[in-house]
């Protein structure tokens, strides 16, 4: 069932994982592009060192009659600026590695069952040791680019070399597992009113659920364990950034899967019941922490894709 389901749907995405990864320090998940160097800092270091050590020594030696000291003052000055340039590294990215998770989940709440696909990505400012990887999950590298070693498979799934800094790398997980997350969904056939409770233990960013008859529904920032009523959704709101956008982006489908964005949100929808969540945070509910008891900054965006 797993690798059936690997070939037929893919998350992704290396080049978008590193490029969001290496958005740097105070970066948010949905950051812009990838970290450079801060080249302008590395230039002016750079013009200082030279002139200091150069021409404004050599003529302060001079006026000294003390020429014979560049010996020493030129490593000084070595020594002084690559610490500086360090540092400005440090206070750019600081030491703790980032962890981005990206997670697409197929939840039938009904069986208590979900079938996840991510991607856990990783850009270390310094190195990273092993990592832990899911036991249950069929584990494969996504990005190498900062990586060396390889993955212990067996009774576990471990990780067992070393992230190179400044340099991201991610994995491919993919799992079926038991589960108790879900959204608890009540519905009032004498009013017509939906009310959702969001049982994921992470906030829903985004809401879109089809009920019983049809009609869609969204809400917005239900926080975990909150009840939220659900309001019919607004014209255009399955298509553009909406729905269809978000399920499309999360699962990465590619022909022949049998979930097809658009009809799903289609007024004749053969499976009517069914919701879009989208759940952002520092953990996805569905997905073990691959650093655990270590210091990381972690951010996680989850797509569930529930049958209820």
């Amino acid at each position: 069932l797993r690798h059936a389901i690997r070939a037929g749907l893919v998350l992704a995405n290396a080049q978008e994982m590193s490029d969001l990864l290496a958005a740097g320090k105070g970066a948010t998940p949905a950051g812009a592009g990838p970290a450079r160097p801060p080249v302008g800092t590395f230039l002016l270091l750079l013009a200082a060192f030279s002139i200091l050590a150069g021409p404004v020594a050599l003529r302060v030696l001079a006026r000294r009659n003390r020429r014979i000291h560049i010996l020493w003052v030129l490593p000084a000055f070595s020594a002084v600026f690559s610490a500086a340039i360090v540092l400005s590294l440090v206070l750019r990215e600081g030491v703790s590695p980032m962890l981005h998770v990206r997670c697409g989940v197929l939840l039938d709440q009904r069986a208590g069952r979900a079938v996840s696909f991510a991607t856990d990505g990783f850009y270390p400012p310094l190195s990273l040791a092993a990592v832990d990887l899911p036991a249950d999950a069929e584990v494969s590298f996504g990005e190498r680019g900062g990586m060396s070693g390889d993955l212990s498979v067996g009774r576990t799934a471990r990780y067992e070399g070393w992230l190179r800094p400044r340099m991201a790398g991610s994995f491919n997980l993919c799992a079926v597992r038991a589960t108790p997350l879900r959204l608890d969904v009540r519905e009032d056939p004498a009013t017509g009113g939906v009310q959702a409770v969001n049982a994921f233990g992470a906030t829903v960013e985004k809401l879109w659920l089809r009920d019983a008859a049809g009609t869609l529904r969204a809400a917005k920032d239900l926080a975990p364990g909150a009840t939220a009523d659900l309001a019919p959704a607004a014209p255009g709101e399955a298509s553009g950034d909406g729905l269809a956008a978000h399920l499309s982006t999360a699962l990465g489908f590619v022909g022949g899967l049998p979930l097809d964005p658009d009809g799903l949100v289609r007024a004749d929808a053969p499976d009517r019941r069914f919701y879009v969540a989208v759940l952002s945070g520092e953990r996805s509910p569905f997905e073990p922490d691959p650093l655990p008891g270590r210091r990381a900054r972690r951010t996680a965006k989850t797509v569930v894709y529930g049958v209820y």
